[in-house]
């Protein structure tokens, strides 16, 4: 038993140094003149959405015992006015199934504010399937609803060709939309404070002049090619969130590397993650977890 004690102990001091000696190597690059600020804000972008990913998962995980009676694996709402907070709903009543964008909601997930590489708050989609209010029935066979795709052109997740297959599509995506920059329209993103609003995230609530368009993809609106928006202002519920007009619409988003025009101008640098099938494989163990104790509650 001492044997076994001294070696847990070991082990134990053994993971924190490692850990105290990745900290400080990561502060060392941080406040290394040579470490660039690209470099520096591109460290803080990863952090960012590393949390965010992670913070989302644990939610979808643990859904049961945050709301008793409800199972697991719903993911919450976006925030609608920069408080951080997720609403009661994010859809008009009586409408379930329709995918929402709109800001992180981080005090929802127990987090701080989240800030990208350029100092701007986290965006956030969550399929209509998987959003907590207004609820859709969810197993651990329903489908995401979003596309991804390359700056070829090139289908990352979604768009297979048959939307009931489980691995076809994103579930959710988190956006870091970095600095400002012009629109196709040649108009630059008007990110201005709107009066009054002096939450953290406070500026204008239309995901537009924060996030950019690539080949034709607008990850704002969902919109590929020249199909119609797909995201649109639901001006039932006072106009707080931008959602899909069908709840069958899948909307497609495009992930790419910072791009540059021959002025070396930046005109795309969202930078995205994703939340896949595969990444849900732990919520969906308990997600069969919660219902096989639903199942044995009854029979007994």
């Amino acid at each position: 038993m001492l044997y076994k004690l001294q070696s847990g102990l070991a082990l134990l001091i053994l993971l924190t140094i490692l850990l105290l000696s990745s900290t400080a190597v990561l502060l060392t690059w941080l406040n290394d003149e040579d470490y660039s600020h690209s470099n520096k804000s591109q460290l803080q972008t990863a952090r960012a959405l590393a949390q965010a990913r992670e913070a989302l998962i644990g939610f979808a995980a643990t859904y049961a015992e945050t709301h008793p009676g409800q199972p697991q694996g719903y993911l919450p709402c976006p925030d609608e006015n920069g408080d951080g907070d997720s609403p009661d709903d994010c859809e008009e009543t009586g409408h379930s199934g329709h995918s929402v964008i709109g800001r992180f909601p981080w005090r929802t997930l127990g987090l701080p504010p989240l800030y990208d590489g350029s100092g701007e708050c986290l965006w956030y989609a969550v399929s209509g399937t998987y959003k907590d209010n207004i609820k859709q029935p969810l197993t651990n066979s329903t489908p995401g609803q979003f596309t991804v795709k390359n700056a070829n052109g090139n289908t990352l997740i979604g768009d297979d060709g048959d939307p009931n297959t489980i691995d076809s599509y994103a579930i959710a995506v988190v956006f870091a939309p970095g600095a400002i920059i012009k629109k196709p329209d040649n108009t630059f993103q008007d990110r201005t404070i709107e009066v009054g609003n002096t939450n953290f995230c406070g500026g204008k609530n239309d995901p537009a002049d924060y996030l950019d368009t690539l080949n034709g993809i607008n990850n704002g609106i969902g919109k590929d090619g020249t199909d119609t928006k797909i995201f649109i202002r639901d001006t039932d519920i006072s106009a707080r969130f931008w959602v899909t007009a069908n709840s069958t619409d899948t909307p497609t988003f495009i992930q790419s590397p910072e791009v540059r025009d021959s002025n070396n101008k930046v005109t795309f640098n969202d930078v995205l993650m994703l939340i896949t099938p595969k990444d849900f494989k732990p919520v969906y163990k308990r997600m069969n977890d919660w219902v096989a104790m639903q199942v044995a509650g009854c029979l007994e």
